[in-house]
């Protein structure tokens, strides 16, 4: 089961890299705003603040954006969990 959560970002258009596999963008994502800061304030204030991440956009065959990456994200993330659950099974017995 997944969570869904809004929030306010930037992301760079050009990617600072890629693999066989992704471009990568550098990402910035602000925080919920307290309810007593004014849209503009909270955004003039806040991306000096802003978290940095990394954002990855999978691409196809051809080297090009993947228009179903809704799907690969999916299967990333269970190769993940697999992977989590055979080390933790692995170092229990290490």
């Amino acid at each position: 089961q997944f969570l869904k959560n809004e929030t306010i970002v930037k992301i760079e258009k050009e990617p600072f890299t890629n693999g066989a596999m992704r471009h990568c963008f550098r990402l910035k994502k602000l925080a919920t705003p307290p309810q007593s800061a004014t849209n503009h304030r909270f955004h003039s204030y806040g991306w000096s603040r802003a978290l940095n991440y990394v954002a990855k956009c999978y691409l196809n065959e051809q080297g090009e954006p993947d228009t179903n990456e809704r799907d690969s994200v999916l299967t990333d993330i269970i190769l993940q969990y697999e992977a989590a659950h055979w080390a933790d099974k692995y170092n229990v017995n290490a």
